[in-house]
């Protein structure tokens, strides 16, 4: 039996890793469903070049998927 082990991936990523953690075949594919609206835009620029933060990717898969994910208000009268 073979067992793969998954990579730890970080919490920012560059087009390359971004299309890896997201399945897509290439990069340009990945760059395709960003244009189309299916990935968000890169959030922010470090060291030139465009950055993805996993969570804001994981929030796009799980709409793709229609999955809701519960969120935690900040407001206290929302706890009452």
């Amino acid at each position: 039996m073979i067992v793969r082990q998954m990579p730890a991936w970080p919490l920012q990523m560059r087009a390359e890793t971004a299309a890896a953690y997201c399945d897509e075949a290439d990069t340009d594919e990945f760059l395709r469903g960003v244009e189309a609206g299916h990935y968000p835009p890169p959030g922010s620029s470090f060291g030139g070049s465009a950055k993805w933060h996993r969570a804001v990717l994981d929030a796009a898969i799980d709409r793709h998927h229609a999955i809701v994910t519960p969120t935690i208000s900040n407001d206290l009268i929302d706890l009452l």
